[in-house]
């Protein structure tokens, strides 16, 4: 049985939705770090690539049940589920981002400061000292812009995937027409 849509439902279901999926995500990019605690070479470097591969499919199946499961309890047309899946992609790129942001700031600080020194003596030859002093003063604002560069591209992912599996969820006929929840329970009813 399912239940009538309301801004209330597809809202709380969301934020729910995006809390596990922005769990899904953060520790898939955990996952992915495993092989470079066993060391350096081809296999770990081999094993990261796959992981990283199969953090995208896991991503995209987890995205895919939860609009599958909100269709399947909610009354509801393509523009709602389309909708839904895009709270869901927000709640989930807030909580991705403000976790990497977390990660700058307070579990290990020192990354950012050691990622931006080893860019500096990567490039010292190719830059000069002006290049240097700003690389130096990007440090400082470097998590702002992790921060809303990750929220942005996690958002957009989202809505790539919401509008993806809204129209796999609400194809179109012979007619130009999308099928509704109403029509597939009135055709089942025959």
């Amino acid at each position: 049985m399912t239940k009538e849509f309301s801004s209330s439902t597809s809202w709380n279901s969301a934020a729910v939705a995006g809390l596990v999926m922005g769990a899904v995500t953060i520790a898939a990019d955990y996952l992915t770090t495993v092989p470079m605690l066993l060391g350096g070479g081809m296999v770990s470097t081999l094993l990261t690539y796959i992981l990283k591969i199969a953090k995208i499919f896991v991503c995209i199946y987890v995205f895919r049940y939860l609009m599958q499961r909100f269709h399947d309890t909610v009354r509801t047309d393509y523009t709602r589920i389309q909708r839904y899946g895009m709270k869901t992609a927000l709640f989930s790129s807030i909580l991705v981002s403000g976790f990497a942001l977390l990660q700058m700031l307070v579990i290990n600080p020192d990354m950012t400061t050691q990622i931006v020194n080893s860019t500096i003596e990567a490039y010292s030859g190719m830059m000069d000292s002006n290049t240097t002093a700003a690389m130096e003063k990007m440090i400082n604002v470097l998590p702002a812009i992790s921060f809303f560069t990750s929220l942005i591209y996690c958002y957009l992912w989202g809505w790539v995937l919401s509008t993806f599996n809204a129209r796999r969820l609400f194809p179109v006929d012979q007619f130009g027409e999308r099928e509704t929840n109403e029509r597939k329970d009135d055709s089942n009813n025959l």
